[in-house]
């Protein structure tokens, strides 16, 4: 074999060793990058789940209360129980709301 023949050889084993570990490295960074991005979105997924789950407890103890304040009304015979059952009403929420505020 010539000098060229080997040095040829030897350049295109050297520039395939480093294709092959240029390629094995970005595989490595897409497989660093995908498993980001899961991540990222597994999060979002579950704040999202968490988001929506207080927000039905919210409207349920709404819906609870707004019930919970009609069957009180429905008993009503004058003007003042009216405005004592809406305060007590309109109190008990007000205090709810002010705990669930320093809840979180």
């Amino acid at each position: 074999m010539t000098n060229r023949s080997i040095a040829a050889r030897k350049f295109a084993a050297h520039h395939n060793e480093e294709v092959t570990h240029r390629s094995e490295k970005a595989a490595t960074a897409g497989d660093e990058a995908t498993r980001r991005i899961e991540n990222t979105y597994s999060r979002a997924a579950h704040g999202t789940i968490e988001f929506h789950q207080k927000l039905l407890a919210i409207a349920q103890s709404n819906v609870d209360a707004a019930f919970h304040g009609a069957r009180e009304l429905v008993g009503i015979t004058s003007s003042s129980e009216f405005i004592e059952v809406s305060t007590k009403h309109a109190r008990e929420e007000l205090c709810a709301e002010v705990g669930d505020g320093m809840k979180g």
